[in-house]
């Protein structure tokens, strides 16, 4: 689910800082957002330290991505922006990116396109994710540069890189078959051939195979909530709950969505996709729950053939009719 932020006095604070926090050369930042408005510095995460911001992803004045990160001095480490403006107003975009100062690696997909610009500074040291504040939606210490629009899913791992270049790497951010969305944000209108949010699993672990600092979703009070090991975040404000985004599965460990599904995914049968909807094609081992079932998936199972849970059905029918006609 996602929130909306008004861009003058809505967004999420952490002012103790992230719990367990330590400076590394390396960090995954992802998330779905969508603009209100364009051509000012708008902040989707930020750290600071005292007065002094440690690290931020933005969209520029050009409307352009920039991810930047400092040292413990405050002397900038990282700057590297997206070759591609964000203009539009009207759709959800996803942006993951990921780092290794120490391998001058960097990676940044926007719609799951490879977005990486031109780099302006990466060098070998350590980032400070230490900081004292935290912030999603402004800069962290002054809140100044507020996001004008919605945002859901933020998604801040300081301890791992990913090699996004890898297709099942990328996968585990953001769909590659257009035909799934296992952790719940969507369109309430068809969407065709958009892409669409995987399942991060019942503890926000599985893209990295580490639960992650920073993990919002869920709407008001709930987005900051965090799900992450970093702590929960307060809300500012008054973020209204996005009216475009149904909340079909409200938690990490996914509540049964019941028929809250796709037009074009819908099975006509009385629960789509049989007795699971931690889905085979996907390949995610996630924790889930489905017709009042839990169920921990080492290697996602097979789904149930609808003939068998229709069968029960009409074999219920028949008893009764037998037990009438006594």
């Amino acid at each position: 689910m996602a929130v909306t932020l008004d861009g003058a006095n809505d967004y999420y604070l952490r002012s103790d800082g992230l719990k367990s926090a330590a400076d590394a050369k390396v960090g995954t930042f992802a998330c779905w957002f969508r603009r209100a408005a364009i051509g000012s510095i708008q902040t989707l995460f930020s750290i600071s330290q005292g007065a002094s911001e440690r690290f931020s992803v933005t969209l520029d004045a050009s409307n352009l991505v920039q991810v930047a990160g400092s040292n413990s001095a405050g002397v900038s480490i990282l700057a590297y922006p997206a070759d591609v403006a964000v203009t539009n107003l009207t759709d959800y975009h996803h942006l993951v990116t990921s780092w290794d100062l120490a391998n001058a690696e960097f990676h940044l997909y926007l719609d799951r396109v490879e977005a990486r610009g031109t780099v302006v500074t990466q060098t070998d040291a350590n980032i400070d994710y230490t900081g004292t504040t935290a912030a999603v939606g402004a800069r962290s210490h002054d809140a100044t540069r507020l996001w004008n629009g919605d945002i859901a899913e933020v998604f801040f791992d300081p301890t791992t890189f990913v090699d996004l270049s890898d297709s099942d790497e990328l996968g585990k951010f953001v769909s590659q078959d257009n035909s799934s969305n296992s952790q719940g944000e969507f369109l309430k209108s068809e969407p065709g051939v958009q892409y669409k949010p995987v399942g991060y699993g019942h503890d926000a672990s599985f893209a990295t195979g580490a639960r992650p600092s920073v993990f919002l979703h869920g709407y008001g009070p709930a987005f900051g909530q965090n799900k992450g090991t970093g702590g929960s975040f307060n809300m500012v404000g008054t973020p209204a709950n996005d009216s475009d985004l149904s909340p079909y599965r409200h938690h990490a460990k996914w509540p049964t969505p019941g028929l809250r599904w796709f037009m074009s995914e819908r099975s006509g049968f009385l629960y789509p996709r049989g007795d699971t909807f931690v889905e085979k094609r996907e390949g995610i081992p996630g924790y889930g729950q489905r017709m009042g079932q839990d169920e921990l998936d080492d290697t996602t199972r097979e789904e149930q053939p609808h003939t068998d849970f229709l069968s029960m059905i009409f074999q219920d029918r028949e008893d009764d009719k037998e037990e009438k006609d006594r």
